[in-house]
């Protein structure tokens, strides 16, 4: 009896060794598609948008807004009001594609992702819009989403959660921050009015031309 107890007892604890193995396998796995759907969806967004930026030097202070607190993400616990505000305020934009549980996980598995970069603006304690800002390993400052409820725009909202969002970038060491913008999204006049300007690649021409004298 005592050798079959032993027996057992080795082969349920090798069962769940087994289990632990295959879990951890597809874990591993989803992450890596959820990354991969990411950077896919980085380069559609890269090649129709318009590139601003703004150095992060002299920053306008967040705005108080009567009755809305601006909170991260570590601290209001509902991840599932991200997707619920990007299904109605981006509804109808360009490229839109109702988002759901698998890409929250695709957002969440994102090397640069920090809790602490994802600002929600709040009213009552509903969630009723959000900024993305991350630091990537450059140093560079993004802003990677901004979103306000429909009914809850025009009253500054936008305006406190980017600038949440720059405060965070130039506390974590950024000196520069980028966005990517759809040139007819009304957002970019909001971004503008924060002093980000297009940003225009010098090209190699130019480059040689300042390093090279005239007449050499």
């Amino acid at each position: 009896m005592g050798r079959i107890t032993s027996r057992f007892r080795r082969n349920y604890w090798l069962a769940v060794s087994r289990s632990r193995g295959r879990a951890m396998k597809l874990k591993t796995t989803v992450g890596r598609l959820c990354r991969t759907l990411v950077r896919w969806q980085e380069r559609r967004v890269e090649r129709e948008s318009a590139v601003l930026w703004r150095s992060l030097n002299h920053l306008p202070s967040v705005p108080w807004i009567p009755g809305v607190e601006v909170v991260t993400m570590d601290r209001h616990h509902r991840e599932q009001d991200l997707t619920d505000i990007y299904n109605e305020a981006c509804a109808g934009t360009p490229g839109f594609h109702r988002a759901g549980p698998v890409q929250l996980e695709a957002f969440k598995a994102s090397p640069y992702h920090d809790p602490k970069g994802v600002f929600l603006a709040r009213i009552e304690g509903t969630a009723v819009g959000y900024c993305f800002a991350r630091l990537t390993p450059g140093g560079l400052g993004k802003i990677t989403g901004l979103a306000v409820l429909s009914g809850y725009r025009r009253r500054g909202i936008g305006r406190a959660l980017v600038l949440s969002a720059l405060h965070y970038l130039r506390e974590k060491g950024a000196t520069r921050v980028r966005l990517l913008v759809d040139p007819e999204d009304p957002a970019q006049a909001l971004y503008e009015s924060l002093g980000f300007s297009e940003w225009k690649p010098v090209e190699e021409s130019q480059l040689l031309a300042a390093l090279v004298p005239a007449g050499r």
